[in-house]
């Protein structure tokens, strides 16, 4: 009798096993699939404000034409928006709310306003829970705008009817000019938090139905906020410096017309001279080749003078362009957003470890350095033609 029991009960409990595999299953109709979030500050309430999270949600039924299963009359996505001060207890509010379970694997662009990056450690806290949680993507990308971060959630164009990827798509492409950077993703974003190192993140505007992308915000690294935000000529400078640079355009005045100069190739080096902490030197040499795409002038572009004067103008331009940057985070915001510590680390490491506690705060040894910017510059092509007179006549 005894036998027979242990028998059946070898042979039940394995199968107990394979009935478990599915306890935790989730039918894709209750998934509420997110792929964008808006944070906007409610109140700031002594330390302890108040914020209020939007997730746009996708409605599959309204993708597509109808022909293809989409129904004509309904939004392709779906915004959301509830307050509080923890999002992961508005995130469950939010639940019960709309009967649909947020899913963030699909999550592309996170969006902060500038009233919540404004206060110290606020947006490091909002940021905790997209960090930390292990289904969570690392390549969302991070963005900060002016005003109400949740009206960019509402803005698509027709031939791409989701915001939050219409955005997405936006930054993929964008960094290609000069006046904008590269997209921060959050697993970016946590090696600087940890670190305490000062950062960049995009700023993007709504102007009428389309999204203006060319500004960055400086933020400092141990309070996490921001601190001011570089404009286009300023973040084309940050970029020239920093190596971020995959093209673009440059537009001149040579002779009093417009010329401009598109760059295809960049390199940018930088090095950092001397072992005393208050007369460090950095040379940032930059070398740049360059093509005439368009040209206002009535000269010819085969003479070789006007060529040179197009050489210097770009050089000129581009010098500026750097030393208007340098003069603002060294001189305004006192933070280093172009590098200099992690060549300082990697060229001069006893130095500093010296001096880590000084860069950017006490002694402020990032704001003392000097740092010398020049370039070189190399026109390639002029054009497939040479100039077009004053009277419309091509001459070749």
């Amino acid at each position: 009798m005894v036998k027979r029991i242990f028998f059946h009960l070898s042979v039940l409990l394995p199968l107990l096993l394979f009935m478990t595999g599915c306890w935790d299953r989730l039918e894709i109709e209750a998934r509420g699939f997110v792929i964008g979030v808006a944070i906007d500050l409610v109140d700031k309430d002594n330390n302890d404000p108040t914020v209020e999270l939007t997730s746009q949600f996708v409605i599959p039924g309204g993708i597509g034409a109808p022909t293809q299963g989409g129904k004509e009359d309904q939004s392709p996505y779906m915004n959301f928006s509830e307050t509080g001060k923890s999002l992961f207890s508005i995130n469950r509010e939010m639940r019960k709310a709309t009967n649909l379970v947020p899913f963030y694997q699909h999550l592309k662009v996170i969006i902060l306003s500038e009233d919540v990056v404004k206060q110290p450690h606020l947006m490091t806290n909002m940021m905790d829970v997209f960090i930390r949680d292990h289904d969570m993507r690392r390549n969302v990308k991070l963005l900060i705008t002016e005003g109400k971060a949740k009206k960019l959630l509402e803005t698509g164009q027709q031939e791409s009817p989701l915001p939050a990827m219409y955005i997405n798509n936006l930054m993929d492409t964008s960094f290609v000019n000069n006046a904008t950077v590269k997209p921060v993703i959050i697993g970016d974003l946590h090696g600087e938090l940890l670190m305490e190192k000062s950062f960049i993140v995009p700023k993007i505007e709504l102007m009428d139905e389309h999204i203006k992308y060319e500004e960055v915000g400086v933020f400092k690294g141990k309070t996490n906020q921001l601190i001011g935000v570089l404009d286009g000529e300023e973040t084309k400078g940050l970029n020239f410096i920093t190596q971020q640079i995959e093209g673009g355009t440059l537009e001149l005045e040579v002779d009093g017309e417009l010329t401009t100069v598109e760059i295809i190739d960049y390199r940018s080096n930088t090095e950092i001279k001397g072992e005393d902490k208050e007369n460090l030197q950095a040379e940032v040499a930059v070398e740049i080749t360059g093509n005439i795409v368009e040209s206002f002038s009535s000269q010819t572009l085969l003479n070789e003078e006007y060529a040179v004067k197009v050489e210097e103008h770009t050089k000129e331009k581009v010098e500026d362009l750097m030393e208007l940057t340098v003069d603002r985070v060294q001189g305004e915001m006192q933070a280093d957003v172009l590098g200099m510590s992690d060549i300082l680390y990697r060229s001069h490491y006893e130095l500093w470890k010296e001096i880590e506690g000084n860069w950017e705060y006490g002694e402020n040894y990032f704001s003392q350095m000097d740092i010398n910017v020049s370039a070189d510059v190399k026109i390639e092509r002029v054009g497939a033609s040479d100039v077009i007179d004053k009277e419309g006549e091509e001459i070749n």
